[in-house]
């Protein structure tokens, strides 16, 4: 929220919320701990759009293929995705993160001292 000047980007929910018509690029990235060598992780955005209800776009699939070999559960693993969103004003953005075999002990880490897991979005036209 360092540069949030219009506080379109509300901390509780994880919703951004396009503040005009526009195309906003939208990048984000995980710090995943305790990650099951079994999993599939995915990262994606799902944004509203008053045109055409809404879209789940797709980013930086991990199968547990390229996790053999890993120490289980992996302790850190980094994923990460970017996306072009065609948005109108009041339309939402937000940004989900699966780990199909989690476990309790799987979390997405970070604090608001740290710089490991953010979301960067900014309106390119």
């Amino acid at each position: 929220t360092a540069f949030d000047v219009g506080s379109d980007y509300n901390t509780s929910t994880g919703v951004f919320t396009a503040p005009a018509d526009g195309k906003y690029l939208v990048q984000a990235s995980a710090l995943l701990t305790e990650v099951p060598t079994s999993s599939v992780i995915l990262i994606y955005c799902v944004t509203t759009n008053s045109a055409a209800d809404s879209i789940n776009m797709y980013s930086n699939r991990i199968s547990p293929e390229l996790l053999a070999g890993s120490t289980n559960p992996i302790d850190y693993l980094f994923v990460e995705g970017t996306w072009l969103a065609n948005m109108d004003e009041n339309d939402t953005a937000q940004i989900y993160v699966l780990v199909n075999a989690a476990s309790s002990n799987t979390k997405i880490y970070g604090a608001s001292n740290n710089q490991y897991t953010r979301i960067q979005i900014i309106k390119v036209a």
